[in-house]
């Protein structure tokens, strides 16, 4: 893919409201937004509707095209930020992943010519879900 890791510096923006998904917390309709800000001295900011949530460092692997949030919080079951569940899921790169619940990791693809970052699937495995975050702002 040749993607750099400097192509990730910048603010990355997801907006739940697209995906028809439930928070398990209220229950309702996700309906906010996710930014993670990433700096070229590999330190993030997680934030959710403009307030910060999280923070950390942050790594690429070039080989599984995936990106490394250690400390991040997984939103899958919606504003509760409940850390998200360990075990195996399907990687970046189609293999699967172990995780352990203390890091987000988010797969860089191309779409449409532009690089986004994208949660690992959630939801049914028939018919998953895949967050996306499009790049809104240069560091």
């Amino acid at each position: 893919m040749g993607i750099k890791p400097e192509e990730f510096i910048g603010t990355w923006e997801a907006d739940y409201s697209k995906y028809n998904l439930i928070d398990m917390s209220i229950p309702a309709a996700m309906t906010f937004t996710e930014k993670i800000v990433l700096h070229s001295n590999h330190t993030y900011q997680q934030f959710l509707d403009n307030k910060k949530i999280a923070d950390g460092d942050w790594t690429y692997d070039a080989q599984t095209h995936s990106v490394f949030l250690a400390g991040a919080i997984m939103l899958e079951e919606g504003k509760s930020m409940e850390p998200r569940f360990s075990g195996i899921s399907i990687g970046c790169n189609g293999d699967p992943i172990e995780f352990d619940g203390r890091e987000v990791i988010l797969c860089a693809k191309y779409k449409s010519g532009s690089i986004v970052l994208q949660h690992l699937a959630i939801g049914d495995p028939d018919s998953p879900v895949f967050i996306t975050f499009v790049k809104v702002d240069t560091d």
